[in-house]
């Protein structure tokens, strides 16, 4: 393995980790930063029709009335506007983590990449303790572009 593959594999799992770090702190633009400007997030739930703990209805109601697009089982949030939407709060305050963990990174070429991760969310309502709110898996796909690597899709299933 090069150092040019070992210093892309580092960049994209710091990308990664910084994508959780970046939602919990409160989103917005810099959120949106971490895709390319068409970048977007594509959310597929079993639990589609639950109602979210946090804002009250049901997760599909909630990302349609924040500009979703359904795209068959997917709700997809495309563009910086959009992407910047999503990332915002919503519903009653609560302290949330996002653990990321055992990012499987592969390069296809000095410009793209691909990985997939395991993700877990916890979230602290009320100022009680730490409660699991949601396990999960994504897949992701990047871009390189002016020497910095990008979300260009992150799809969730949880």
């Amino acid at each position: 393995m090069t150092i040019d593959l070992l210093a892309a594999r580092f960049e994209i799992e710091q990308l990664i980790y910084r994508y959780g770090h970046v939602l919990d702190a409160g989103g917005g633009e810099p959120f949106a930063d971490l895709f390319v400007e068409d970048g977007e997030i594509q959310l597929r739930s079993l639990y589609a029709d639950r109602t979210d703990v946090d804002a009250g209805i049901p997760w599909k109601e909630q990302g349609l009335s924040a500009g979703a697009e359904l795209q068959g089982d997917r709700l997809v949030f495309r563009g910086r506007q959009k992407l910047h939407h999503f990332s915002l709060p919503k519903g009653n305050p609560a302290i949330q983590f996002h653990v990321v963990s055992q990012p499987l990174v592969t390069i296809h070429t000095p410009t793209t990449a691909a990985a997939q991760s395991y993700m877990r969310v916890y979230a602290t309502p009320h100022g009680q303790p730490p409660q699991l709110k949601v396990v999960g898996k994504y897949s992701d796909q990047f871009i390189r572009n002016n020497d910095q690597w990008k979300f260009k899709i992150t799809t969730c299933e949880i």
